[in-house]
C-alpha cells in the first residue's frame, strides 16, 4: 500500500509540507527524507492499529455472540 502511494506523496510534496509545517525547518534533503520516514512511521502505526482494532472487536462480537446462544434471556 505504502508503495501505491508513494508516488502520490511524492507528487503531492507532503515530505516538503511536512518540514515547513512540522518540523518548521527549511525543505533541505535531509529533512524531507526524515519527513518521508516520519509519513512511512504514521503509516505503520495506522495500519497496524486499525488491524489491531478489528481483531478485538471480532473478539468482542464472538464472545457476546457465544453468551448469547448459552444465555438467550439473561
Amino acid at each position: 500500500m505504502l508503495a501505491f502511494f508513494s508516488t502520490q506523496i511524492c507528487h503531492w510534496k507532503l515530505p516538503q509540507l511536512l518540514c515547513w509545517t512540522v518540523f518548521f525547518e527549511p525543505a533541505t534533503f535531509f529533512n524531507q527524507n526524515k519527513a518521508q520516514n516520519l509519513v512511512k512511521i504514521m503509516y505503520f502505526f495506522i495500519d497496524s492499529f486499525s488491524y489491531s482494532m478489528v481483531v478485538l472487536l471480532n473478539i468482542c462480537l464472538c464472545a457476546d455472540l457465544n453468551l448469547m446462544i448459552r444465555n438467550p434471556f439473561k
